[in-house]
């Protein structure tokens, strides 16, 4: 179990501290022998775009939740972080608690731009142009929960925009306004409704 909760967690991702923490993950440092060395998974090729996974629990309302942290290079250079969410964290959860952050004065509300696909079973959120999370509904009934915590990596970098390049590649674009007049119709899916009355709530 990680000694950080995964509220913890989320806040040390959107503000770019995870790779600052490496003892929090068992780790000397994230360099890609150390994370070889304490059993991550190499995924691609080294000599190019290539990452360094591993499974985690961490506590979420007093339950274990299984995340996978992922290590970017390229090459030899690392490039950042980002996490996939195994199911059981609901979007609107963390919708809330950048408000509490808000309320808290440990942060500023973000900026959100949404992405759907065309049946709204999932999409994305990008948060002051930088941070993405992937959302989905894994049941008929059930509220989005979120699948993956990614971010841009530094613009210097040719992949730099990587995350959100490819939310707008594969979504389209949902103004909030849309988004309430299209949550009126009883056909959308539960969840994207659902997520209209939580977004009342948390921004």
């Amino acid at each position: 179990m990680l000694p950080i909760t995964f509220f913890e967690l989320f806040e040390q991702h959107l503000h770019d501290s995870t790779l600052e923490h490496p003892p929090l993950f068992g780790l000397e440092a994230f360099s890609a022998d150390e994370l070889a060395a304490k059993g991550y998974e190499l995924i691609g090729d080294p000599t190019d775009f290539h990452f360094y996974e591993k499974s985690h629990a961490t506590a979420y309302h007093r339950q274990a939740q299984e995340v996978i942290l992922k290590c970017y290079f390229f090459n030899q250079q690392r490039l950042g972080s980002g996490f996939s969410i195994v199911r059981g964290v609901r979007l609107a959860s963390l919708l809330r608690h950048c408000k509490r952050l808000e309320q808290q004065g440990k942060g500023t509300r973000p900026n959100l731009a949404w992405y759907f696909s065309d049946d709204k079973k999932e999409g994305a959120v990008i948060l002051n142009d930088r941070h993405v999370m992937r959302f989905n509904q894994w049941s008929h009934k059930g509220a989005y929960q979120v699948a993956t915590l990614e971010s841009d990596f530094d613009s210097s970098n040719p992949l730099g925009q990587a995350a959100t390049r490819s939310v707008k590649h594969t979504f389209e674009h949902h103004s909030l306004a849309s988004m309430r007049k299209e949550a009126r119709n009883a056909r959308q899916p539960g969840a994207f409704r659902r997520l209209l009355g939580a977004l009342h709530d948390a921004i």
